[in-house]
This record gives structure tokens, sequence and C-alpha cells, in this order.
């Protein structure tokens, strides 16, 4: 499970959703539907998906990490295939493995956020991290208009899963990597007539327009799910878009939007990389291991 693509995990992640959580109530789901209402300051009953919500330009849900959930349950390796979960078999070891220590590590690291949604909201904040450094040094990752259409590379496939351990305290302090730099430019290399000269009318005309479009049209629509830009690879799992499912990715937008407005009021220390959210990292790369991107 080391060294995939951002939307392996993503993916991986909701599907894992699907499967711990495959038990709620009607009025569990109904109540979840509330409050991520609420915290989107939205007065309709209908729950509409984070990409759409994005998409619009409006705001998502930025306090569900304390949002309660059920009692998960994550089977064991042999009953996936009555799931419809189908997985390499060479994997079963590490699946049922990661499923004890998820189980002992929830306990052990008992807390009143959420592991999976605290997961998401650390996995934004990071993206949100990653591409502030570069825009802060004045780099696009590689944004500009072509015969294709416009290439962009600020997404979240251009990140990468480190090798994490479990139980080690000296573990690194964040999940992800970035890489694909080789169309980047710095501001010094950002030819305006080269954009101005472009068939794409729609693409910004200066580099405080390129820093913009990274941001809002590129890299926060791939953490909604947004099928806009195209990462390489499908962003959205083939799994009904659940409330869980919505607030999971209302939770990645919010950290990717606090990294920038510098607004986060959780400290790196108390949002560290627990052995609970490595587990669930763990199990969302399993349920893609078959994915080729």
């Amino acid at each position: 499970a080391e060294y995939m693509g951002g939307d392996h995990l993503l993916i991986g992640l909701e599907k894992l959703i699907a499967i711990m959580f495959s038990k709620m109530s009607v009025e569990q789901l109904t109540n979840m539907q509330k409050r991520i209402n609420q915290s989107r300051k939205f007065d309709g009953d209908e729950l509409w998906e984070t990409a759409t919500i994005v998409e619009c330009g409006m705001s998502v849900a930025k306090d569900l990490i304390d949002l309660e959930l059920p009692e998960f349950q994550v089977p064991i390796f042999a009953d996936l295939e009555k799931l419809g979960v189908s997985m390499n078999p060479q994997l079963a070891l590490l699946w049922n493995h990661t499923r004890e220590t998820l189980k002992s590590s929830t306990v052990r690291e008992h807390s009143q956020q959420n592991p999976f949604l605290s997961l998401a909201r650390r996995l934004g904040w990071e993206c949100g991290s990653i591409l502030k450094v570069l825009q802060s040094s004045g780099i696009s990752w590689g944004t500009y208009p072509d015969k294709l259409g416009i290439h962009c590379n600020a997404h979240v496939n251009n990140l990468v899963v480190k090798p994490l351990p479990i139980g080690d305290p000296n573990k690194p302090v964040t999940l992800l990597a970035p890489l694909d730099f080789d169309m980047a430019f710095d501001k010094q290399s950002f030819i305006p007539e080269a954009v101005e000269n472009s068939a794409q009318k729609m693409f910004p005309r200066n580099w405080d327009g390129l820093m913009e479009w990274e941001r809002l049209m590129c890299f926060r629509p791939s953490l909604a799910g947004s099928t806009f830009a195209s990462t390489g690879v499908a962003n959205v799992a083939n799994q009904p878009h659940s409330p869980l499912t919505i607030a999971f990715r209302d939770c990645l937008v919010a950290g990717f939007d606090s990294a920038f407005e510098c607004s986060d009021s959780v400290s790196l220390e108390e949002t560290h990389v627990s052995d609970a959210m490595v587990c669930l990292v763990r199990l969302g790369l399993c349920l893609t291991s078959d994915v080729i991107a």
C-alpha cells in the first residue's frame, strides 16, 4: 500500500465507509444530514453532494470532526466477498491484521474526534499546505492552456501516500508527498502573451488568476470528488453518496481551505498522525490495490 496515488486513497476510503457503516439506521442518517446542512448554513432539506457545493461556490461544512457515528464494523477478509467486495487474496493477512490493529488503536486513542473525519480533514490540510507552499514560493504546479484544453497538475492524484509505520512515536508527521513537477514553472517564466493568444478564453490572463485557478478550479474540486477536472483516474467511488460520504468529502475541502486561510484552530500536535489514521489509510488502499492509474 506504499506510494499509491491520492485518488486511490480517497476512492478506497469512500469504499471503506460503505463497508464499515453499512448498518446505519434511517434516524442516524437523517440526523447526520441535518447536522451537515446546519454546518453548511443551508436551509433546505436536500443534501447536496460536496462536488456540487464546491462547483457552485457554496460553503462546505467546517465543524464535523466531532460528528457522532455509530460503532463501526470492519469485516474479516473472508466475509468481504459476501458484501460484493473483491480483493487480491495476497492482501488477506494485511487486511485482517490492520483490522485488529484499528480496533485496539481506536480504544487506546479514545478521542472526542471521529478518526475517519479527522483523517479527512488532515488529508485536506496537507493538500492545501503543499499547494500553499508552492504558490507562496511563486511556483505553478504546471497549469497552462494547450491544444487539448487546460493542463493542470494541481490535483489530488499528484500526491502519493508515504509508507507509515504503526506504533512508532517517531513516524513522519505527514501522510502525503507531492510529485509530477516536470511541467512546473515559476512566476518569472510565466508568459502572459502565450495565454492571451490561447484559444482557451476562460483561462486566467495573469499570474494571480493562475494561482486562483489552481486552487479553486483544480485542486479544491478534485478533493470534493468533482469530475470537472480529470486527474487521470476516476475520483469518485461507485458508491451511493450517503451523508457520511458527503461529510468525509466536506472535511477534505474544509481542511484544504483551512491551510490557505490559516484559520484552523487545531494545532498540528492535536491532529498528529494517529495509528487509527494509518490503519484507515491501509484498509482504504487495500480496496483499490487493483486500480491502475
